[in-house]
C-alpha cells in the first residue's frame, strides 16, 4: 500500500505490482469501517479490484481520448469540406495527426507517474497504434462501404478501439523498463 491510499484501500499501483494471479482480497480494497463483502469467486472479485484499480485512469485516459476525437473529427470535417479531400484519406490524415496528440497528452497526465523514456514511450506507442490504425482503417472503410456515414464510422472506430489502446498503453508502452520503479517526477506516485 502506498502513503495517497485512501485508509485501507490498496492502491492502483500496487495492485499493478502484485504478481499476476495473485489474489487481493477484498479487505485490502475496501474501507477499513466496512465488512467483508459476502463470499464471491476469487475471479470476480478480482475483475471487480482491477476496474476500481484503474477507473481513475482510464477516466483521464478517456477525456483525452474524447478531446483528441473532437480535434480529429475537427480536423477530417476541414480536410473533406475545407480543402476537397477523399473521406479515407482524410481519416488516415486526422489519425496520424491525432496519435501524436494523444502520446504526449497521455505521457504527461494518464501515465504522467511512471518513469520510462520519453521516445522508448512514444515508439512502442506510435507502433501499437500504427498496428491499430490499419485495423481501424479497415473497419472504417467497410461501414463506409456499407452505407454508415463517414462521421458516424469514424465514433463507431473510436468506440471500438479505446479498450485496446488503454491496455496496451498500460500494460505495455507506458511501463517501466525492469528495475526502475521510482516515478518518473519527484512526489508523484
Amino acid at each position: 500500500m502506498t502513503a495517497e491510499a485512501p485508509l485501507g484501500r490498496a492502491s492502483p499501483r500496487a495492485l499493478d505490482a502484485a504478481p499476476a494471479g495473485s489474489p487481493v482480497t477484498a479487505a485490502a480494497a475496501a474501507p477499513a469501517s466496512v465488512a467483508a463483502p459476502a463470499p464471491v469467486s476469487a475471479r470476480r472479485r478480482q475483475v471487480k479490484l482491477t476496474i476500481r484499480a484503474h477507473a481513475g485512469r482510464f477516466v483521464v485516459f478517456g477525456a483525452i481520448g474524447l478531446s483528441v476525437f473532437l480535434l480529429g473529427i475537427g480536423l477530417q470535417f476541414l480536410m473533406v469540406r475545407g480543402l476537397g479531400m477523399g473521406t479515407v484519406l482524410s481519416f488516415f490524415l486526422q489519425g496520424v495527426i491525432s496519435v501524436q496528440v494523444s502520446f504526449v497528452l497521455n505521457y504527461y497526465w494518464t501515465w504522467g507517474d511512471r518513469r520510462y523514456g520519453f521516445w522508448r514511450g512514444c515508439w512502442r506507442f506510435n507502433v501499437q497504434k500504427s498496428l491499430a490504425q490499419v485495423l481501424n482503417l479497415l473497419l472504417y472503410a467497410g461501414l463506409v462501404r456499407l452505407g454508415m456515414e463517414y462521421l458516424v464510422a469514424n465514433l463507431v472506430t473510436t468506440v471500438v478501439f479505446t479498450f485496446v489502446n488503454y491496455v496496451f498503453g498500460h500494460y505495455w508502452i507506458f511501463t517501466a523498463p525492469a528495475g526502475a520503479d521510482r516515478p518518473r517526477r519527484p512526489g508523484a506516485s
